[in-house]
């Protein structure tokens, strides 16, 4: 025992101040001082100083743990913040993707997801490009669907991106129906989109929602496209003249869908004939 002590000086001496703290502590020796709050300062000093004691030999020779295990800690904190962030974001995404989802597409019309690569600053914007092509069983003609809305149609295909025209182009036209009464038209895009082909005998009325017919060979029904700005009715004429705005807005198209009806490759041959 003693060749122990002997060999281990430090930790003898560790434990002698130990016990002789502790001796003194709990003795009654702080008692024979007279006044009244000095047994407590020293009894208080005297349990620092205990604490100190216990505690130094593993403060002393596991310093470089410590140093290390910090270092260890913070580089984990870290990494775990980084996949908190990811995690939110691949919530957010999927959040948004479930929202999307929650259209009332047909089961035939094979929708086909797709990100929104470059699209307008405005909401004059007339066009967009999407992350999907060829490879991914696209062709020109397609329909492209956002949320409950006509987006546009497929303009071009390449193998991985395609450039999709908006409702509100020119070269676009919808055939539409007015939601409270039927009546038909044809939704066509411009500076100033217009609803043609309205019967100056059908009833079509400023505020009245417009929706896809499903009757225009490209694009399916009940999605909506627009609402009636205004009508105006002429005396010679058989048509109206009605025009109004689509309800997309550029500037808030993220993902898409591009969907292909069964008909489409058919009806596309047969005008070809």
């Amino acid at each position: 025992m003693i060749d122990f002590f002997l060999r281990h000086r430090r930790l003898a001496f560790f434990i002698l101040l130990i016990l002789l703290t502790a001796l003194l502590r709990f003795s009654g020796f702080f008692s024979f001082f007279s006044f009244p709050a000095f047994p407590v300062k020293i009894a208080g000093v005297a349990g620092d100083f205990t604490d100190w004691i216990i505690s130094a030999p593993s403060q002393i020779f596991g310093l470089g743990q410590s140093s290390a295990g910090k270092d260890s800690l913070r580089i984990e904190a870290s990494r775990l913040k980084i996949t908190e962030l990811e995690c939110f974001n691949i919530r957010k995404e999927n959040d948004r993707l479930k929202e999307l989802l929650d259209i009332p597409l047909e089961e035939e019309l094979k929708p086909i997801g797709a990100k929104v690569l470059m699209g307008g600053i405005s909401s004059f914007s007339r066009s967009i490009f999407v992350n999907r092509g060829t490879a991914d069983g696209v062709e020109a003609g397609s329909p492209v669907l956002f949320e409950d809305k006509v987006a546009g149609k497929i303009i071009k295909a390449g193998r991985h991106v395609s450039l999709v025209y908006l409702v509100n182009h020119p070269e676009i036209s919808v055939d539409v129906i007015v939601a409270r009464t039927g009546t038909r038209g044809v939704f066509t895009g411009g500076a100033v989109c217009k609803v043609k082909y309205v019967d100056s005998e059908q009833e079509i009325v400023s505020g009245d929602e417009l929706y896809s017919s499903g009757k225009g060979g490209v694009f399916p029904q009940r999605f909506r496209v627009g609402i009636v700005d205004s009508v105006a009715s002429q005396k010679t004429g058989v048509f109206q003249k009605v025009t109004a705005t689509p309800v997309i807005d550029p500037r808030k198209l993220d993902f898409v869908f591009i969907v292909k009806s069964p008909g489409l490759s058919e009806i596309k041959d047969m005008a070809q004939e």
